[in-house]
């Protein structure tokens, strides 16, 4: 049986703090931990409550309330911005992990190919 205790989890305020954007001079900065929690309950959501909505929560979580709000009311804000604001945070609350062996849709495995061709007109 694994036996979980509260007290042993530490709040995002004692956590390493890593700075993820900055505008103005203003740093705003996250944990850096992964907490797979925040996953389940992205997952969660948008099976509840739609993308959209998860989506919001999400990135209001990930950059907490001063953070998402600085971004919203930045007046260069775009689609593009919130992409690379939102990507860098995911990558450290969700972790950076990349699977090394690609998997097909007949459920093999296939471990990626170096490229063996020569050039054309080579001779050996």
């Amino acid at each position: 049986m694994i036996e979980l205790e509260t007290k042993t989890v530490v709040d995002a305020e004692d956590m390493e703090m890593v700075p993820i954007f900055s505008i103005d001079g203003v740093v705003y900065s996250i944990p850096n931990k992964e907490r797979p929690a925040v996953s389940y309950q992205y997952l969660l959501y948008i099976r509840e409550k739609g993308l959209g909505w998860a989506e919001s929560w999400l990135a209001e979580e990930l950059l907490g309330k001063d953070g998402y709000q600085a971004l919203l009311e930045y007046k260069g804000f775009s689609h593009e911005l919130f992409d690379q604001v939102t990507t860098a945070a995911r990558e450290i609350v969700f972790g950076n992990r990349r699977p090394k062996v690609t998997s097909q849709s007949n459920g093999t495995t296939q471990k990626p190919r170096r490229n063996t061709r020569r050039a054309s007109g080579s001779s050996t």
